[in-house]
């Protein structure tokens, strides 16, 4: 028989919590000349990404699933807590005027060199083609712990509402 040590066992537990709670959740959104897809991954957006470009091009589809109206303060809290990873451009950038396309190249090789934004600038310019042809690639993320919290906000003004309308139902009987 072993003998079970309940403060290892409490701490391990509590480390599992943590680091469950602490990682990051990555959302990833695509736009493309084929589409536009999103994808989600816990840990590594890795997965996410290829996820994300699958549905943009088409090649996977989204089930269908029924839309839930979610509260302002829950989409509010979370945009709060959301913190932009990185932004990927990819293509070639190209007008009908070459000084339009030389204007649109610097503008993104300027907004890639600002620091904050994370951009990762792989365009390039073509001053014969004449149609633009990018892909966007953002990738966000934000703990899961926040998304527990914005879950509970949710349910919380959920059953809130849910018991207004059944007292309001119940008086007027």
């Amino acid at each position: 028989m072993s003998i079970w040590n309940w403060w290892a066992f409490a701490s391990a537990c509590a480390w599992i919590f943590l680091s469950i709670v602490l990682s990051p959740v990555y959302a990833v959104i695509v736009l493309s000349p084929s589409g536009f897809g999103t994808g989600a991954g816990i840990g590594i957006h890795v997965n996410a990404v290829k996820k994300a470009q699958l549905r943009a091009s088409g090649i996977k589809s989204r089930k269908n699933k029924r839309t839930r109206r979610i509260s302002l303060k829950v989409i509010t809290y979370l945009i709060k807590r959301v913190k932009i990873e990185r932004i990927f451009l990819s293509g070639v950038v190209s007008f009908e005027d070459a000084m339009h396309t030389a204007l649109a190249f610097a503008a993104l090789n300027a907004l890639s060199q600002i620091k904050p934004l994370h951009i990762q600038n792989e365009t390039r310019a073509d001053f014969a083609l004449g149609r633009t042809n990018m892909e966007i690639t953002g990738i966000l993320s934000v703990t899961a712990g926040h998304i527990m919290i914005a879950a509970l906000k949710h349910a919380a003004i959920a059953l809130r509402e849910r018991f207004d309308l059944w007292t309001n139902t119940r008086s007027k009987a």
